[in-house]
């Protein structure tokens, strides 16, 4: 620590330029989001003693007055920065903080007039003004802070944000609830603001050498604090010009930029919506709400002080880097809540003492987002944090104006009255799209790589996932299709990838293990569509939740694949050396193995009987997954007549018996394979009969069990689906047996051609099943499954194999070369070890 700073007054003139500071986002913020309690007063005509005016606005003409502030407000984020360099913070703050409160002050005069139009427009121009405001808080805070107090100085001006938002919310819900009603918000708020002005005239000052009040000594430890960080002095900091290409080029600040996207779309909503959660799930009034719904905002101002300090002992003592402690803080901030919120989401009207010490925890540990990013700007650049600040919050002000009208689109939880045929439609539709990139799939892993190709697909249908329920209110089944068919797209490509990634991952020996526990991921993901997607749309979320869920999970899937996947041993980061000579040695390739596109041997592999087999037997595989799959929850209520609870579990069960027999059929062929008992080939063709005759067989049985008969079907039921989850060691991972320089081709090519019939399965259910009680229609169903699965795996165990074609050699189109096929060290002394190293 310097001379200066040891020196330098515990109190001065920069604590105080930061408590206006302070104030003048309490003040504002007060304005700004009086309107989430006030909208609940203006509509709430039972809550009404006081003969006020109330009006019927619908939840989309609430959410648009909500939403309507951050139109006005991202057009003047840039702008502010760019006055605050020419007018300076003073004047700047001050039109800002005074043309905001004159304007809320008219919202009783207009509204009568104006309806929610008018307060939509007087709310778009407010934004507009106080659009300025954070970016000359940014700049100011760079002038006046010195450098070693400016995490301290800068997070106490920012918990004016709690206060601020813990205000609007209390006090307004308060004033709503007396005699004054909801235009004393507004009164009120008009006044702060001017108030604010009045002191911030007299003691504001754009920099320490401009305040009249500032002593000597502490001008002297500001300025030589801030030059020792400035390449220029401090006098000249407003003549610097911005290095427009190096900011909108900078890796750190666009991570920052998508940092305070995320973070102000939870904020808002929050927010704006939780005095309608309040007053809409739990069923409190308008005074109980007032106290409750500033609850949050009390602790999030009270953390924001605890990260303060906690942060600020960290620093001194040079236990944590400031980017140590700006990372884990917004950590802390971003993913704790994450959970809370999911959990809030689970409760009801009769758990309200758990759901606000919930939402309460939520909000009060974001608070450490103050620390965490939003002073980031001011350590990248003090000389362009105003102009920093601009950008940043021009992006993160976009999203408060979607989140309102998504809210508005999303809480409903309308049911639908669907034919059977729009179901299998809806059903169906998936495939449509699954079909189209199969083969796509296994060409652009070879051109992309499979890290690329995933990452889209996954991403993808996250996305599709998360649109699903505003799309279906909008155009009904016909939207679900389409969707649907996107997503189907999306993740047509997933298997093919797959396949490849396993072909260069897995050592010959492993394969069979390796790429068996990796399909146990479908009897997982089976398990849970089926039982959580049945307790998800029981709670309060509604089958919205459902794919809600889904998406947040699928994000969370590409954030791991982006951390931890590679598309080779080679590319991996975190791989040993050990294992990746462990694993190039026992692939037994070249050198430039994993950089080289092999050519494809398109005739060889169209003219290949056994991988005409395997291409039936998976058709065959996919027809009888599908139909149980898809219909099982429809035959539990239809026939057997569970309700939805019931069938959430049971539903399930005969994934979670699949899930296990995939352990146990991978376990049983790793001891069969170990001990030389049977060759590979064998191993493949007995499991995949155990998983095609015997579910064939309880398939008929059950088509003749009635409503009388529930334990018995579902016993029947859960044997077929466990039963048949040896297909995978049968069939599935058959493609890398058979070429793996060509796994994903194969794959793609097996795929699309057996997705064909997952179109027409929930097809040909639909047309058969015309009433869902009739038991009958039924073992229809159920017995052209089990004639398929008989049929079509006869003829793998004629025709399949497990050895390597002659045509994966990776020079096989040079010449005829067969022996090429396989590797050199397969020259071993039993043909099983033979066929496990293809």
């Amino acid at each position: 620590m310097t001379s200066e700073s040891k020196n330098a007054p515990i109190l001065g003139q920069r604590h105080l330029q930061t408590l206006l500071l302070f104030f003048s986002i309490v003040v504002n913020y007060i304005a700004k989001f009086n309107a989430g309690v006030a909208v609940v007063a203006m509509t709430n005509a039972d809550g009404n003693k006081y003969d006020i005016p109330t009006y019927d606005w619908n939840e989309m003409e609430r959410s648009y007055i909500l939403s309507s502030f951050f139109w006005g407000y991202i057009l003047t984020q840039f702008l502010g920065g760019w006055l605050c360099r020419r007018l300076g913070a003073k004047i700047t703050m001050f039109i800002s903080t005074i043309g905001s409160a004159f304007l809320v002050l008219l919202v009783p005069f207009f509204v009568p007039w104006g309806g929610w139009q008018a307060y939509c427009g007087i709310r778009v121009l407010m934004g507009a003004f106080q659009g300025l405001l954070f970016p000359c808080i940014h700049a100011h805070l760079a002038n006046w802070c010195p450098a070693q107090e400016r995490n301290r100085l800068g997070a106490l001006a920012n918990t004016g944000i709690d206060c601020g938002t813990l205000l609007a919310m209390f006090i307004s819900g308060l004033v709503a609830a007396s005699s004054v009603g909801w235009p004393g918000i507004f009164y009120i708020s008009c006044g702060v603001g001017i108030l604010w002005c009045i002191f911030w005239l007299i003691f504001g000052s754009d920099s320490p050498r401009e305040c009249r009040f500032i002593t000597q000594e502490e001008l002297d430890y500001i300025e030589s604090s801030i030059n020792a960080n400035n390449s220029k002095d401090i006098t000249e900091s407003r003549q610097i010009p911005v290095p427009w290409k190096a900011i909108l080029t900078s890796l750190p600040l666009w991570a920052l930029f998508v940092a305070r996207c995320t973070q102000s779309w939870g904020y808002s909503t929050l927010q704006a919506e939780i005095p309608a959660y309040l007053n809409g799930v739990l069923l409190m009034d308008m005074k109980s709400n007032a106290l409750f719904s500033a609850l949050p905002f009390l602790c999030s101002w009270i953390m924001a002080i605890v990260y303060l300090i906690a942060s600020d002992i960290l620093l001194t003592r040079g236990i944590l880097t400031i980017t140590g402690i700006r990372k884990i803080v917004n950590s802390l901030a971003s993913w704790l809540p994450a959970i809370f919120l999911i959990g809030l989401s689970f409760l009801d009207c009769g758990q309200k003492s758990l759901a606000i010490v919930l939402m309460s925890v939520s909000v009060g540990i974001n608070a450490g987002n103050a620390i965490g990013s939003s002073l980031n700007t001011i350590d990248l650049s003090p000389n362009h944090a105003g102009i920093l600040m601009g950008i940043v919050n021009t992006g993160a002000n976009i999203v408060p104006i979607l989140t309102p009208l998504l809210v508005g689109i999303i809480v409903k939880n309308e049911e639908y009255d669907w034919s059977a045929a729009e179901k299998s439609y809806i059903i169906s539709s998936f495939f449509w799209g699954y079909i189209i990139t199969q083969f796509l799939g296994g060409y652009l892993c070879k051109l992309f790589g499979v890290k690329r190709v995933m990452l889209w697909a996954t991403f993808s249908s996250g996305v599709c996932s998360a649109v699903t329920p505003p799309l279906i209110y909008w155009g009904g089944w016909g939207a679900y299709c389409g969707i649907r068919v996107i997503m189907g797209c999306a993740q047509g490509v997933i298997f093919p990838s797959m396949h490849q990634h396993l072909a260069r991952w897995s050592p010959p020996e492993e394969r069979n293990r390796l790429g068996a526990l990796s399909y146990t991921g479908i009897e997982c993901g089976n398990v849970l569509s089926m039982f959580v997607s049945g307790m998800i749309a029981r709670s309060p979320m509604g089958w919205p939740g459902i794919s809600y869920i889904s998406a947040v999970v699928a994000f969370a899937c590409c954030i791991l694949w982006i951390v931890f996947g590679a598309n080779n041993v080679t590319e991996s980061r975190f791989i040993g050396q050990a294992e990746k000579h462990y694993i190039n040695s026992s692939l037994q390739h070249g050198s430039n193995y994993h950089k080289a596109i092999i050519p494809i041997p398109w005739r060889a592999i169209w003219t290949s009987v056994p991988f005409l087999a395997l291409v039936v037997t998976r058709c065959a595989a996919i027809y009888g997954l599908s139909t149980l799959q898809a219909e099982i929850p429809a035959y539990m209520n239809g026939v057997l007549q569970m309700d939805i609870k019931e069938n959430a579990l049971f539903s399930a069960l005969p994934f979670v018996a699949s899930w296990a027999l995939s352990y146990v059929y991978l376990i049983a062929a790793d001891i069969l394979l170990a001990k030389n008992w049977l060759s590979l080939t064998a191993i493949r063709k007995t499991m995949n009969s155990f998983a095609f005759w015997l579910p064939a067989a309880t398939l008929i049985g059950i088509g003749f069990l009635d409503v009388d008969q529930k334990t018995l079907a579902i016993v029947l039921m859960t044997l077929s689906v466990g039963l048949n989850s040896g297909g995978t060691i049968g069939s599935s991972i058959n493609t890398i047996d058979l070429s793996a320089n060509h796994a994903s081709i194969l794959m793609g090519i097996v795929n699309t051609a057996s997705c064909v019939m997952s179109v027409i399965t929930p097809l040909i259910a639909g047309a058969i099943v015309t009433d869902k009680t009739d038991r009958s229609q039924w073992q229809i169903v159920f017995i052209i499954t089990s004639v398929i699965f008989i049929v079509f795996n006869c003829i793998y165990v004629a025709f399949g194999t497990a050895k390597s074609q002659p045509w994966d050699a990776e020079d096989y189109l040079l010449g005829p070369q067969p022996e090429l096929a396989k590797p050199a060290s397969i020259t071993r002394e039993s043909d099983m070890n033979k066929e496990i190293s293809s």
